[in-house]
């Protein structure tokens, strides 16, 4: 059933420390590998049904994940069998990580690569930018997510059906990446889409609120004239959250100048 499986690990070294011992009370010893990954059991007779498990090194750095270091190789007779694997794979809400097909890994491997549903984290596809957009941040680049069709789509889907659950009666966005979310959403479920947007970016009066960010201070705006009711259900989506401050300053511009109660908000953004 299993070829191999394969660990991610951020701290190889002491990775193999821990493996060393525990493995070698089941008779299994670390074999000789490339400094960027230790195998226990014989990597030769990988894919002949021989169980081995690797532990590596993650493909960049950051915390182990589905199909960034970890994974689970399941041993198949035929390429056929690859295909039939794969197919129904994805038609079972899996997501594709590589189509089947011939691989280096050695002569004659045949492989397709799937992400389960549950095992599609999205951290695996957001990046982390280092000092950006100044030195000392770590930046969320969700273009890596957008870029990627199937799980963008993914994405909206579950924004999309919570938003529905909660009942809301529109949807509010923040300036600018939430914007890209908030359109799908607010499209699927025919609600009203309202801007939050930075200073001098709306034509008409607006109301405005100040707020700290990680690295500095801003405001946003929402328009007076803007059709918002006390009672209305809102749902505020952005992309990712820092500090929080943004999101919680969108919701204060409801609270205080359009009579929404807080119980009435709910605010979203992209756990990954």
């Amino acid at each position: 059933m299993f070829s191999h499986i394969c660990l991610g690990t951020n701290n190889l070294s002491e990775s193999i420390k821990f493996y060393d011992q525990v493995m070698s009370t089941l008779n299994v010893h670390r074999q000789e590998t490339e400094e960027t990954y230790a195998c226990y059991g014989d990597k030769k007779d990988v894919g002949s049904g021989v169980n081995c498990l690797f532990i590596g090194e993650t493909f960049n750095g950051n915390e182990a994940t589905a199909g960034n270091g970890v994974n689970i190789a399941l041993l198949a007779k035929t390429r056929n069998q690859v295909k039939e694997f794969y197919e129904k794979a994805i038609n079972s809400g899996g997501v594709c990580d590589g189509a089947p097909g011939l691989r280096d890994v050695h002569p004659n491997f045949y492989a397709a690569y799937i992400l389960d549903p549950t095992g599609n984290k999205l951290k695996k596809h957001i990046r982390n930018v280092d000092d950006f957009p100044i030195p000392g941040i770590k930046f969320r680049d969700i273009t890596s997510l957008i870029e990627t069709p199937e799980p963008f789509r993914k994405t909206c889907k579950e924004l999309t059906k919570i938003t529905q659950d909660f009942s809301a009666d529109l949807v509010v966005s923040i300036e600018s990446r939430g914007f890209i979310f908030a359109g799908s959403v607010s499209t699927d479920l025919l609600l009203p889409f309202v801007l939050a947007r930075k200073p001098g970016k709306l034509p008409n009066e607006t109301y405005i609120k100040s707020f700290d960010l990680e690295y500095g201070s801003t405001s946003i705006e929402i328009q007076k004239n803007t059709n918002i009711k006390k009672g209305q259900r809102v749902v505020i989506i952005d992309d990712l959250v820092a500090t929080g401050g943004t999101a919680i300053a969108c919701a204060e511009l409801l609270t205080e100048n359009f009579g929404v109660e807080k119980s009435d908000i709910l605010i979203l953004c992209i756990i990954d």
